[in-house]
């Protein structure tokens, strides 16, 4: 099949479950297999009327043998005078200690309900020679010895004696029903189906007797469907060889014709169209479809019952798992899901090793432990080891180490963006089929980005959000730099700014950066989108007055700069200056309860220090005096160290403050005389800071009486 005629997977309607129905009609069939019946039509047609024809229609499980008969049927009924064609389903019987009386019964009752006089004749004579012959599966030579001969010729005499006002022989009615038989001008065809599907083998042996003893019946033509491997199974020891008995009862053997590739293929792809068209689905790359399909999902499918499988739970799939999720991954997933469920049970307990990155193990990238994990998860296929092998370099991009290619770090941005399980966050949001109520929806995500343009839009869209969202938001918002254009600068590194105080507070476990400096990085991102340096100076000059807090100026004015360690030199060192000094100049006219407002004063006043040391000690000598402005000193200078010891797993927290750095901006003894004032003040009601605050006056006091951490 060319890619032009399957690429078909766009916005067609969805449909409900289909379940997993045999086609009714020629009309319906995809898999162009409507010759193949009509010339098996033909030759039921033509076998000869003094009966004894037997034909085997064979196929394994889900290869769709029930469809062709229904189109042996259809075809039988448009070309032949006359067909009359019964169906029995052993499988509807299976378990029941009369399955031999229900076939005749079962037959009799369908030839009964025609209008037919000759139809409803022959039905009757079926139905008085099966209460005769069912009796016999106990009778040595003809059935199975279930209850012993004793019991089986109480059965039988009681049969004869109940149901009969005069004893009729079997061969009796054997003959009426050859007679009435004879007078039928056509065939009767008898399809028996689902045999395979019978649960006991003795069952399958019933069955297989029941055509041989009918087999030579006049007008009379039987087509078995099953599975040749579980029949002959079942029929090997209790009738020596099986497949040779089979081959005495049944004369004309045709197997089910393998499906192409092409139909196949053709089947699935309508299947999805058919299903994706009104469910919420992730982003979709027609390029990246196809290499998928190709490699992982389509080798997966044998037959039509496999896809209506996939079809049919892929509905509920796509609406929990909506737009979070690339279209493509979902796909594959679902379909290994179906068609490989170990390789599948595998990936909860492999999903860090196929999306942890080549830095993210250092040293450990290339362990044993991280091979055996994926080595298991790819044989956990079994035929289909090498389909998720597929799938896993083709989804899981940060395993591919294996075959000695590297994906670093900074690749989970492009995978969370596109909303590919590659990152670890969008893999277990496809396990749990539930978003942490901390992280933000994919398409809120895209929304926040295209509000870049209006800076209202933009505003509103972080007012709505709490804190914790908040801080979420801008890191995902990172995964979209690349497409930041330069007219998006001035309002976005406004409004970022601006949020710093609503965010939290220092760190909260190993490995947290903090959620200011994750603003600071998103704001920077912005900022380089303007080359000019004179451009960028000028966008900063507008931006800076109208950033409401003092600290993120000071952080504007020094990411653009040049000093060392902190500014990334994006404007020349004379308008990094003058942004500098704009910074300063508010700090000295600030009000000490504004100052007090403060997230980091601590750093305000440093910078003042680096900007001009003498105005900033001058600073720092008159804040040092103000209540509030030196709690607020000691709020944003406690700190948290988190730490490990062998055998943990959840971080050690202990907080300290930067204590060095307050006494160099102040002078020890300023420090200490004013942390004891404070907590004199505290102890007597007069002063009653927040938990943090009381927190950080708590560990100054601390220090004063000579504590220091040991590490």
């Amino acid at each position: 099949m060319s890619e032009n005629e399957d690429r078909q997977v766009a916005n067609p309607r969805m449909a409900s479950s289909t379940g997993d129905p045999p086609i009714r009609r020629k009309k319906e069939d995809r898999l162009n297999r409507a010759r193949f019946a009509e010339a098996l039509a033909e030759q039921i047609a033509s076998a000869p009327g003094s009966g004894g024809v037997v034909f085997g229609l064979l196929g394994p499980y889900g290869s769709g043998k029930t469809s062709i008969l229904n189109m042996v049927e259809e075809t039988l009924k448009e070309t032949t005078e006359n067909p009359v064609v019964l169906w029995f389903n052993p499988w509807l019987f299976s378990g029941t200690e009369q399955l031999v009386e229900h076939f005749f019964e079962e037959l009799a009752a369908q030839l009964l309900e025609e209008s037919d006089d000759r139809l409803r004749k022959i039905g009757k004579a079926l139905e008085r020679y099966g209460m005769l012959l069912g009796p016999l599966r106990y009778v040595p030579g003809v059935g199975r010895y279930a209850e012993g001969a004793e019991k089986a010729t109480r059965i039988l005499g009681g049969l004869l004696k109940g149901r009969e006002e005069k004893p009729v022989s079997v061969r009796t009615r054997r003959r009426e029903l050859e007679t009435v038989l004879n007078e039928l001008n056509g065939r009767i065809v008898i399809f028996i189906d689902d045999l395979d599907r019978l649960s006991r083998k003795d069952e399958i042996q019933d069955v297989v007797r029941l055509v041989r003893l009918s087999a030579d019946l006049p007008n009379v033509v039987f087509v078995m469907a099953f599975d040749r491997w579980r029949v002959e199974e079942a029929l090997a020891g209790v009738e020596g060889d099986g497949r040779a008995y089979l081959e005495k009862i049944v004369q004309v053997v045709h197997d089910i014709p393998a499906i192409r590739e092409v139909d196949l293929s053709r089947v699935l792809v309508e299947e999805v169209n058919r299903i994706i068209g009104q469910a919420p689905t992730g982003p979709f790359d027609e390029h990246e479809f196809w290499n998928v399909f190709h490699t992982v999902i389509k080798p997966l499918f044998s037959n039509v019952r496999d896809v209506r499988r996939y079809a049919d739970a892929l509905p509920m799939t796509l609406q929990v798992i909506g737009d979070e999720v690339r279209l493509t991954d979902v796909l594959a997933l679902e379909a290994i899901r179906l068609q490989a469920p170990d390789a599948f049970a595998k990936l909860p307990t492999t999903a860090e090793t196929l999306t942890t990155t080549s830095d993210g193990y250092g040293m450990g990238i290339n362990s044993d432990e991280a091979k055996a994990e994926i080595e298991g998860f790819e044989q956990a296929g079994g035929e289909h080891a090498q389909v998720i092998s597929e799938a896993r370099c083709h989804l899981f991009p940060a395993s591919s180490w294996v075959e000695n290619t590297q994906h670093g770090g900074e690749w989970l941005k492009t995978w969370s963006k596109e909303r590919r399980v590659a990152h670890p966050r969008v893999l277990r949001f496809y396990l749990e089929k539930n978003l942490p109520e901390d992280v933000m929806p994919a398409s809120a995500v895209q929304d926040l980005f295209e509000s870049l343009g209006d800076q209202e839009a933009l505003t509103m869209r972080f007012a709505a959000m709490d804190p914790r969202m908040l801080e979420h938001a801008i890191e995902r918002l990172r995964e979209y730099e690349d497409d930041y254009r330069p007219e998006h600068v001035e309002s976005a590194v406004e409004v970022l700014l601006n949020q710093m105080p609503r965010l939290r507070e220092g760190t909260e476990q190993f490995m947290d950066v903090g959620a200011h400096r994750k603003v600071r990085w998103a704001a920077l991102d912005f900022l380089r989108k303007i080359e000019d340096p004179e451009a960028l100076a000028l966008k900063v000059k507008m931006v800076m007055p109208r950033v409401d807090n003092l600290s993120a100026r000071l952080d504007l004015a020094t990411m653009v700069g040049h000093r060392e360690g902190i500014g990334r030199g994006l404007v020349s060192e004379e308008e990094a200056r003058n942004l500098e000094e704009h910074v300063l100049t508010a700090l000295e006219h600030a009000d000490p309860d504004s100052l007090a407002r403060e997230r980091n004063v601590v750093r305000l006043l440093m910078g003042a220090r680096e900007i001009d040391r003498t105005r900033g000690e001058a600073l720092s000598t008159r804040l040092a005096e103000k209540d509030s402005v030196f709690l607020t000193v000691l709020r944003s200078s406690l700190k948290e160290s988190h730490s490990f010891t062998q055998g943990e797993v959840v971080s050690r927290v202990e907080h300290e403050l930067m204590w060095d750095a307050m006494c160099d901006l102040f002078g020890e003894d300023v420090v200490q005389r004013r942390v004891e004032e404070l907590a004199r003040a505290g102890d007597g009601g007069v002063v009653s800071p927040d938990e943090r605050t009381s927190l950080a006056l708590d560990t100054a006091r601390r220090y004063v009486a000579g504590w220091r951490p040991d590490w």
